[in-house]
């Protein structure tokens, strides 16, 4: 028994690096999960209402960080920008990808509000575009003792106090959307094969929802 089950454990750590060679081999290193116009990067559509709020890309330190979405830069293109994210290397199924995303309400004539988020990945498709299931996670995630955004059932997540009650962000105030995702392994490979054929670009849709009463429609 005991060989049987180190045997097994083996065998599903092989099948696991297989899966991920399998993976990267079809998807390839170089941009293969990348947009082809932008090299080591993945383009985010951020649909923002009309809100004033800030979004940046963190680096490596706080002082690291570029603008991805302002109200004031963004109020003449229909609340949508197209913007790009800079990854570190490929997304691969099981490993994090890190993306350090901060929202911040800073904006001058701003006020508290309450907030939610979705963050969805797609793959681009001949005939149409399609979710691959993801998950993520930030620093300021909440927890019975500090606020941050909460995973809820409609598929958002909302800015909570310590209670899991939805809260609002403070002006002049920031918080942490995510510091990374994933995609899990199960959702990309069964014992059929691999779910998504080989593509050449995915993109991220970024969706922020914020108001004074704290009612959002479904």
């Amino acid at each position: 028994m005991i060989k049987r089950k180190t045997s097994i454990s083996i065998n599903i750590v092989s099948a696991l690096i297989i899966l991920v060679s399998l993976f990267i081999g079809i998807c390839g290193h170089a941009n293969a999960w990348f947009t082809a116009e932008h090299k080591n990067g993945v383009s985010i559509i951020i649909n923002v209402g009309d809100i004033k709020l800030k979004l940046y890309q963190l680096g490596t330190t706080e002082n690291e960080k570029r603008e991805l979405y302002t109200n004031d830069v963004n109020a003449d293109t229909n609340t949508t920008t197209k913007q790009y994210v800079e990854l570190n290397g490929p997304i691969v199924p099981g490993e994090q990808t890190e993306l350090k995303l901060k929202l911040e309400n800073k904006e001058a004539g701003s006020t508290p509000m309450y907030v939610r988020y979705q963050f969805q990945l797609f793959m681009r498709g001949a005939e149409s575009d399609i979710e691959i299931p993801v998950t993520i996670a930030g620093d300021n995630s909440w927890s019975e003792t500090q606020t941050g955004f909460k995973y809820k059932s409609d598929g958002y997540y909302y800015y909570c106090d310590t209670d899991g009650n939805n809260t609002k962000l403070a002006y002049n105030a920031s918080v942490m959307l995510m510091n990374y995702f994933a995609i899990e392994y199960e959702d990309v490979y069964t014992s059929s094969g691999l779910n998504y054929a080989s593509s050449n670009a995915v993109y991220i849709k970024l969706s922020i929802d914020a108001n004074l009463t704290g009612v959002f429609e479904s």
